[in-house]
């Protein structure tokens, strides 16, 4: 049985997408409905939605390049409608190839907290599944109702679906429970077919290392793009729930500058805890643990810890040092309100 994804906050919106760059332009291959894209330079460009948010939204990316390779949100403040993006390769240079991601905002300009709303997605039969591996035997630690995973060798993850997609999914992931400076606990997405995907998680070298990571796969349950209107998003999860809100990091301070104490909080009690390094609370926590999903200016982002609602995030150089940059993170949270463990 599916259920429907909620959000507390009025006309909430997610739209997945999946481009190629290359020296000749860009290709959205999904989401071609709601984006248009622009490249700029090697690896550079801004994804435009056809329809933007009617506040700030949140963008979210993972490189489909190869291993120790990512990609991120390419501006120091967050848009409505323009997203700039930039994928990089092992060494911090910008390159060609594909990212998969998903923005996320709302359809209304109203701050408020509100009666949990539906999610709803510009595909025809959304869907979503997320959970968390644990690196080191590829076991899956949260919702393992939704994915199977197989830890091939090191550092390497095949996913495979338990319901099978009606036609290739975009999948997103972010890095979990890395403290080190030199294993950038940084995933990439390849390998991609409606029944499952690969993940790898790249060190600095660059080589693959088991690093522990949340996996968050948005597809369809029809072959068919030819509904283009808002249908609400669902899964197999009983009540199942959005937060999502944004950092903005400026001369070494974190702020929470989406989700704060305007209109009504999903984020409070912001910690800065070192260089490149600080922790927000949930305003209100899941049941269990959620899956945690980042995208951070010009650089990397993993989660350290999650405990009791609270996130320890860190951002990372191309180095795989700690470092604060001027600009933002975004953090994208879904779970559920329901104890059960799957």
């Amino acid at each position: 049985m599916l259920r429907e994804v909620k959000n507390k906050h009025p006309k909430p919106r997610i739209s997945p997408f999946q481009l190629t760059t290359t020296s000749g332009g860009v290709t959205v291959n999904q989401g071609y409905g709601d984006y248009t894209a622009t490249r700029t330079a090697a690896g550079t460009g801004v994804l435009t939605a056809r329809q933007g948010f009617s506040r700030n939204g949140l963008f979210f990316a993972t490189s489909g390049l190869t291993v120790g390779s990512y990609a991120y949100y390419n501006a120091a403040t967050n848009v409505a409608a323009a997203f700039t993006y930039k994928l990089v390769d092992e060494a911090g240079t910008a390159a060609e190839g594909s990212i998969d991601g998903f923005t996320f905002g709302w359809d209304n300009t109203d701050l408020s907290l509100c009666k949990q709303q539906r999610v709803s997605a510009t595909q025809t039969s959304p869907r979503i599944i997320w959970g968390k591996v644990t690196g080191t035997t590829g076991a899956v630690a949260i919702n393992a109702k939704d994915f199977s995973c197989t830890r091939t060798v090191a550092g390497t993850y095949t996913v495979t679906f338990t319901k099978a997609f009606g036609k290739t999914p975009v999948v997103m992931a972010t890095g979990s429970g890395n403290s080190s400076t030199t294993v950038a606990n940084n995933p990439i997405v390849t390998g991609k077919t409606a029944a499952g995907c690969t993940i790898t998680i790249g060190d600095e070298s660059p080589a693959a290392a088991d690093g522990d990571f949340y996996i968050l796969v948005i597809g369809s349950d029809s072959r068919s793009d030819s509904a283009r209107g808002r249908m609400p998003l669902q899964n197999s999860q009983r009540k199942p729930r959005i937060v999502a809100g944004q950092v903005t990091m400026a001369s070494g301070t974190p702020t929470i500058s989406i989700g704060g104490a305007t209109g009504g909080a999903d984020l409070i009690t912001i910690v800065d805890i070192g260089a490149g390094n600080f922790s927000v609370v949930i305003a209100e926590s899941f049941i269990r643990e959620p899956a945690i999903f980042l995208s951070s200016t010009t650089q990397r982002a993993e989660v350290k810890s999650y405990t009791a609602g609270v996130i320890d995030i860190k951002t990372k150089a191309a180095n795989g040092n700690d470092t604060d940059v001027d600009g933002v993170t975004n953090i994208f949270i879904i779970g559920t309100d329901v104890n059960e463990t799957f």
